[in-house]
């Protein structure tokens, strides 16, 4: 939200429900019920933690009624924006004498003969090793409901990245876990309990 501060960096204080965290941008969006971004002033309350501004994220909460379910699948297909083209042996060869030649003379010796190039393996090593394609998809679901004395809110989320290469050796895949109860004890005491669970793995060659 601004440059450097007097604690060396511009990394915003983020509040999830009120609780600090590094990031949210593995928070499943649909959970988000509020975001709202508080700086100067109004982030004074928050000490010098908040010198950068504030993040607060709300989380969605149960409503009194019938069990709400809610599900959505993501589907998304990644590219190269634009793969170089590259030279095969006999045009990186070929390419390579002609700077030879300009630079010690077209009497000079040649920096490959043409036994030498055929010896040469021909292999495009970037269309060998990666996909055309980096497939992501992400499956949330979540159920809330409840009474006027106790209300309920339930969410899963599984995320599931492939990576460039064609082996399948880079990827990353998260489940992840939200819930939140709240009950009403008496007219003037309300007890809310709060759960969030993640795990993540990546993998990378």
């Amino acid at each position: 939200m601004r440059g450097k501060s007097t604690l060396g960096n511009n990394t915003p204080l983020i509040l999830i429900d009120g609780v600090p965290s590094d990031s949210f941008s593995q928070l499943a969006p649909q959970d988000i019920a509020s975001l709202t971004v508080l700086k100067d002033g109004a982030a004074a309350i928050y000490g010098s933690r908040a010198a950068n501004g504030v993040i607060l994220v709300t989380t969605k909460r149960g409503e009194s009624g019938k069990p709400k379910i809610n599900f959505s699948h993501a589907y998304n297909v990644s590219s190269f924006t634009k793969r170089p083209e590259l030279m095969d042996v006999n045009q990186f060869a070929t390419y390579e004498n002609e700077i030879n030649a300009r630079v010690n003379g077209a009497d000079a010796d040649p920096l490959f003969t043409p036994q030498d190039i055929a010896g040469f393996p021909n292999t495009d090593w970037a269309d060998e090793v990666l996909a055309k394609t980096s497939p992501e998809s992400r499956t949330s679901l979540s159920v809330s409901g409840g009474s006027e004395k106790a209300k309920y809110f339930v969410s899963g989320d599984f995320i599931d990245q492939k990576g460039l290469y064609k082996s399948g050796s880079l990827g990353f895949k998260q489940y992840q876990l939200r819930s939140n109860i709240d009950v009403n004890l008496t007219d003037s005491f309300k007890l809310g309990v709060d759960l969030a669970t993640r795990f993540g793995k990546r993998t990378a060659p």
